[in-house]
């Protein structure tokens, strides 16, 4: 059994959760934790910048493979909600309070002064004008973010968010719809692009007929969506030749570094692989993931939302409508092994968390 949701209600009808999610939502017991040892080894190759938000809308930056740690943003003045990047460059992309809306904006890594992208009307939170799902190529300066999300009851037990994905340039300044028409429906599942920035992956939902064709559309991939007449189904957009592909049924796709394979939730939030060439299926078994998703893959390392190690201090936080939220951490699997470490933590239910690599 997936540990208990916090608040169902209220997580449905503000962060748009299907099946699967969040597993570390809890009102008051503790959630749960994974044995260890770790294994601090697993983190020597890896290197890069994990960006993670906290409490009151503070950036964090943890460099790797030494774990340092910084606050790189205040959150007092102006809460970071979403968070993408850093790129090769070292840019990083987040959406904040901009009275009396919100702005996408251009933070320097390494510090410096930040470029409006874009300001806009309408509250970041609360009136759902911008989604969760943001993403940035490490090459090219592409941002692909959702607008204008709005809900709707995909079935009696599922409330969804899509919205109209747009994708901007940073060394431009331009941008707007994605495609054609003035609104592509997009799913707040989930945006990932390619290392050269050239395919972005998102999901979309499709009716279930036409899903027959797609590696993992029947068995326990989709069975936690049977009474949905539309399922969410990961796409390829390919902006060389402007092709839209069909992929794979999921959620919160990651595209993987190397470019061979995507990393998906099915309908249960489980984590797999799937190939891109040969359409095989792997599910991953990712020692305490918590159910967010994958972060990143990196050759053989794969960055995931995981549960505190056991032993660890228990870190939790106050809620807004009672109760108290326990926070988990950000951690690196070696793919095919039980072999872990923790990356970060004091990562909540409300956290956005970005992996991304700099020019070496």
């Amino acid at each position: 059994m997936r540990a208990t949701r916090f608040l169902v209600v209220f997580a449905v009808g503000f962060l748009g959760l299907s099946s699967g999610g969040c597993r570390s939502c809890v009102e008051s017991a503790p959630a749960p934790t994974v044995a260890g040892p770790e294994t601090p080894a697993v983190l020597a190759p890896l290197d890069g910048h994990l960006l993670f938000t906290v409490t009151g809308g503070a950036l964090m930056d943890v460099e790797l493979p030494a774990k340092a740690e910084k606050m790189i943003r205040p959150g007092e003045k102006q809460a970071v909600h979403a968070v993408a990047g850093p790129d090769a460059g070292g840019r990083v992309v987040i959406v904040v309070d901009e009275a009396p809306g919100h702005a996408l904006k251009v933070l320097p890594l390494s510090g410096g002064v930040e470029k409006v992208v874009f300001a806009r009307p309408g509250g970041t939170l609360w009136d759902h004008a911008t989604g969760a799902s943001i993403a940035l190529a490490r090459e090219g300066g592409n941002v692909a973010l959702l607008e204008n999300t709005a809900g709707y009851q995909i079935a009696p037990d599922a409330h969804v968010e899509p919205g109209c994905l747009e994708v901007w340039n940073l060394d431009r300044g331009t941008g707007g719809p994605l495609g054609t028409d003035a609104c592509l429906s997009v799913a707040d599942r989930g945006l990932s692009f390619s290392t050269d920035g050239g395919t972005l992956a998102y999901v979309a939902y499709d009716p279930r007929e036409t899903t027959a064709t797609l590696p993992n559309s029947t068995g326990e991939s989709v069975t936690a969506w049977a009474t949905w007449k539309k399922l969410p189904v990961i796409h390829l957009y390919e902006f060389a030749n402007k092709r839209d592909t069909a992929f794979a049924v999921g959620e919160r796709p990651v595209l993987a570094e190397d470019g061979a394979s995507v990393l998906l939730q099915d309908s249960h939030g489980a984590p797999v692989r799937i190939d891109r060439a040969s359409k095989v299926v792997t599910r991953l078994g990712l020692p305490g993931e918590a159910g967010f998703g994958v972060v990143a893959a990196v050759g053989d390392a794969i960055l995931y939302q995981g549960f505190a190690t056991a032993g660890a201090p228990r870190k939790t936080r106050p809620m807004s409508m009672g109760g108290t939220e326990d926070l988990h951490t950000v951690k690196v699997a070696q793919s095919g092994t039980n072999q872990f470490a923790t990356i970060a933590d004091g990562v909540g239910i409300w956290s956005s968390v970005s992996f991304g690599r700099l020019k070496r």
